[in-house]
């Protein structure tokens, strides 16, 4: 899923399209970063978008990835982005 740069001070129950807690990023071949989507975090369910946030997993928080800059095929709410190859 690449690097997830998290901003832990907007992490609570209250979410804000204009501010996600989470920036996505992959490695492009020259060592740069390029966005590719966004991730809202909430210390309990919520939604954002008519969509349901993800309960907790691998993080405590419940989450919503977006694919904004990088077509997922799964849709642009989906968890994971088979697309992305990070190696």
């Amino acid at each position: 899923m690449g690097y997830h740069y998290v901003n832990p001070h907007l992490i609570d129950k209250e979410v804000n399209a204009a501010t996600p807690e989470a920036l996505l990023y992959v490695p492009k071949g020259n060592g740069d970063l390029q966005l590719v989507g966004v991730e809202y975090l909430s210390d309990g369910p919520n939604s954002l978008f008519g969509q349901e946030f993800d309960g907790p997993g691998a993080v405590p928080e419940h989450s919503l990835h977006v694919w904004i800059w990088k077509h997922n095929p799964e849709g642009m709410f989906a968890h994971f982005n088979p697309s992305i190859k990070v190696k």
